[in-house]
């Protein structure tokens, strides 16, 4: 109960191809794509598409009771509600010394806005803001946004104790 990736190939410039092997005769397998089931397959290959920049971490087990190793969103989603008297919306992000405009959204009349980032790198904080601009070029409110990039988090030091008295667990972290 095996499974071993034995090549990896980018056939396109977005387009990688996995191909594997397992240790059972004849084997049904269950690819994970960033921690979700992307397939069940009785082939040894899989091609997968990416998006500029991403992470892609690729599972494959030949049990169906295997669980995936626990993988997080690479982008973040910013989220607003409309500001009176707004035209558009300026997303920057804080990038060295200077705010840079990574998007302007106009404004639709939808009352609520969301922007999602570009693949942002692990362990890493970010700092976002939002400015509503208002006719003729004069900015109205901003809303400012820090993110700190975890996808795969550390785990969490557990220590516990057991009262016979009272038959109570106690867990603690540290």
């Amino acid at each position: 109960m095996a499974v071993t990736i034995t090549d990896t190939r980018q056939i396109g410039p977005r387009t990688w191809t996995f191909t594997w092997a397992s240790s059972l005769t004849d084997p049904m397998f269950y690819v994970y794509r960033n921690g979700l089931l992307a397939g069940i397959t009785n082939h040894t290959s899989m091609s997968f598409e990416v998006a500029a920049g991403e992470r892609l971490d690729i599972e494959v087990f030949d049990d169906a009771d295997a669980i995936p190793g626990r993988t997080y969103p690479g982008r973040l989603r910013l989220g607003w509600q409309a500001a009176d008297g707004a035209i558009a919306y300026r997303v920057e992000e804080f990038v060295d010394t200077a705010w840079v405009t990574r998007r302007r959204i106009l404004e639709t009349g939808r009352g609520y806005y969301i922007y999602e980032t570009r693949w942002l790198d692990d362990e890493t904080e970010y700092n976002w803001r939002v400015v509503s601009e208002s006719a003729y070029g004069v900015d109205g409110g901003t809303l400012e946004f820090t993110g700190l990039m975890v996808r795969t988090p550390d785990r969490a030091e557990l220590g516990w104790s057991y009262d016979s008295e009272t038959g109570r667990v106690t867990l603690s972290s540290g």
